[in-house]
């Protein structure tokens, strides 16, 4: 009997969901003159999708489904978010094959979870403008 669970758990071990990302494009086409193959494959995976200014990540998930990828094997290391450093408002957001979870001087920000690319503009944190609300009312004593 025991054989038979650990026959049967090393057959399911492998079936697991696959990475999903926020994936859209962006306004206008992406200068791949600098050879990146990220940006080369970001645009490919993300070409059918609608484009980033009509993505809200506040919105309902109804909505959001239609910008929801299952990342296919091969992309399904980190999902990442490119803002052209030319043009901060145009956004792309999809599928990567690197596994990094942190951002880059290009642009390119990767992350390692379920649709953890949906970050907007870097807002600060609620703890941080906290803090300087406290020290503000406390200076003003």
């Amino acid at each position: 009997m025991k054989i038979f669970a650990l026959i049967a758990f090393l057959a399911f071990a492998g079936c697991g969901q696959a990475l999903e990302c926020y994936s859209c494009k962006g306004k206008k086409s992406v200068d791949l003159s600098s050879g990146s193959s990220i940006l080369t494959s970001l645009t490919a995976l993300v070409k059918d999708f609608p484009e980033c200014t009509t993505f809200d990540p506040a919105a309902e998930e109804k909505e959001l489904k239609k910008f929801t990828q299952s990342c296919i094997t091969g992309t399904d290391k980190s999902c990442v978010k490119y803002v052209d450093p030319k043009n901060p408002e145009d956004v792309m957001r999809g599928c990567s094959a690197t596994a990094k979870n942190e951002c880059d001087d290009k642009g390119q920000c990767f992350c390692a979870g379920d649709k953890c690319n949906a970050a907007g503009h870097g807002w600060p944190s609620v703890a941080v403008l906290l803090s300087a609300l406290a020290v503000a009312l406390l200076a003003s004593r």
